[in-house]
C-alpha cells in the first residue's frame, strides 16, 4: 500500500484507478489514495486491537495461573510451617503432661508417708491413752490408805565438826 501512495505516478497505480484531468482530477486522485491508505490504517489497527485484546486476556489468564500457583504455594508453605508448630507444641504438652504426671505420682508418695505417719502419730496417742487409762485403773483400784512419812529427825553432828 506504501507503495501507492509513494509512487501515485506509476503504470500500476493508474490501470486500477481511474485518471482524471486536471487539477481537480489529481486532487480526486490523492483523495481516493488518502482514502485508501486510511481504511488500510483503520484495518490495521483493528488487527492490532485484536491482538492487543487477545494479548491481554493471555496475559490476564497467565496472571491468574501464576497467581493461583503463588497462592497454593503460600497455602502450602503456611501448612508446613503450622504443621512444624503444631508438632513443636504437642511436643511441648507431651513433656508438661510428663512433667504432671510425674508431680502427681510424687505428691501421691507423699501423701502415703504422710498418711503412714499420721497412722503412727495416732497409734502413739493410741497407745498413751491406753497407758494413763491403765494407770488410772491401777490407782482407782489400790487401797486407799495414806502413808504418812515420820517426822524428820535432827542430825547430830560431832562436837568438833562445826
Amino acid at each position: 500500500m506504501r507503495d501507492r501512495v509513494a509512487h501515485a505516478g506509476d503504470a500500476s497505480t493508474t490501470d486500477r484507478m481511474p485518471a482524471h484531468t486536471g487539477a481537480a482530477g489529481q486532487l480526486d486522485d490523492v483523495s481516493a489514495e488518502l482514502a485508501e491508505v486510511l481504511a488500510t490504517a483503520d484495518r490495521a489497527l483493528d488487527d492490532w486491537a485484536r491482538f492487543g485484546a487477545a494479548v491481554r486476556a493471555q496475559v490476564e489468564r497467565e496472571a491468574a495461573t501464576v497467581g493461583d500457583a503463588v497462592a497454593s504455594a503460600v497455602d502450602v508453605a503456611v501448612q508446613r510451617g503450622l504443621a512444624a508448630q503444631l508438632a513443636t507444641v504437642a511436643g511441648e504438652i507431651h513433656k508438661l503432661e510428663q512433667r504432671a504426671k510425674a508431680a502427681s505420682r510424687a505428691l501421691a508418695d507423699h501423701q502415703v508417708a504422710d498418711r503412714r505417719w499420721l497412722v503412727a502419730v495416732a497409734a502413739g496417742v493410741g497407745v498413751a491413752i491406753a497407758l494413763l487409762v491403765a494407770l488410772l485403773v491401777v490407782v482407782t483400784r489400790s487401797p486407799t490408805t495414806i502413808v504418812i512419812p515420820p517426822d524428820p529427825q535432827p542430825i547430830a553432828l560431832p562436837d568438833g565438826a562445826r
